[in-house]
């Protein structure tokens, strides 16, 4: 977390705090497939409450939520079902378990809806509704000491990651599912500070100029309508009102 997003976290907490939900206990919600069991441990031992996977109800105290990259929520959803004994494998993933196929050769034979109504897995969107704090796991310690819960990190250790014996998502697949979860891009990027579209945007603008050997105007026009809706984000991320804007 570089420096100008750690104020602008820092300037929303105190808000949060001090003025919208002053002497609130926190409360965990715990959105699939974002490092949840690591952080239920660390909350567990500081008497913090979780709700588990469910949204948020209204002025139960300060929600919170860890969110991630969406497209790397998704590989990270198929790559643990893909290494689940059949039982508890998700019935999306489940026949792809004694296969060959790769990752993005699975996805390939999902439609974007059988994704869209992954009820256990869900979109962003819906795990932060009513959440009034969304961090990502990196931001973890210093949100828990801004309210002033310490901790050892290193008495707590995260689940080994799983091996990508599938491989991992190419461009194109990433391109797809940044698509599919737009809106889930904005809510992850206002809240991170990430720069993940305009990076994959730039990325494809070097391809293409390692290819044509020549610069494409309009890529680059995009590339710089992208950096400025961004710009406008970071903006915004300043004296953000979560309520009305995903409204």
């Amino acid at each position: 977390m570089d420096a100008t997003n750690f104020r602008a976290s820092i300037k929303y907490w105190t808000y949060m705090k001090d003025k919208r939900k002053p002497y609130q206990p926190l409360v965990f919600v715990d959105t699939p497939h974002t490092e949840g069991n690591y952080v239920r441990k660390i909350l567990k031992s500081l008497n913090i409450r979780s709700i588990g996977h469910n949204q948020a109800p209204v002025n139960i105290g300060t929600t919170f939520t860890v969110i991630k990259d969406p497209v790397q929520r998704v590989e990270d959803f198929v790559n643990f079902h893909i290494h689940k004994p059949e039982k508890e494998c998700d019935a999306l993933i489940r026949p792809f378990r004694k296969t060959t196929l790769e990752m993005n050769e699975i996805v390939n034979e999902i439609t974007d809806q059988e994704f869209l109504n992954l009820e256990p897995f869900r979109c962003l969107a819906y795990w932060t509704r009513n959440v009034d704090v969304c961090i990502t796991i990196d931001q973890l310690k210093a949100f828990l000491n801004f309210y002033g819960h310490e901790y050892d990190p290193d008495a707590f250790k995260k689940d080994p990651p799983l091996l990508q014996t599938r491989g991992g998502f190419n461009q194109n697949t990433k391109l797809r599912f940044m698509n599919l979860y737009n809106r889930d891009y904005l809510i992850f990027r206002l809240w991170s500070g990430s720069e993940r579209e305009y990076e994959i945007e730039r990325a494809k603008y070097r391809t293409y100029n390692d290819k044509q050997k020549k610069p494409n105007r309009i890529k680059l026009e995009k590339i710089s309508e992208i950096a400025a809706k961004f710009k406008r984000a970071i903006e915004w991320y300043d004296f953000k009102d979560v309520d009305s804007y995903f409204v």
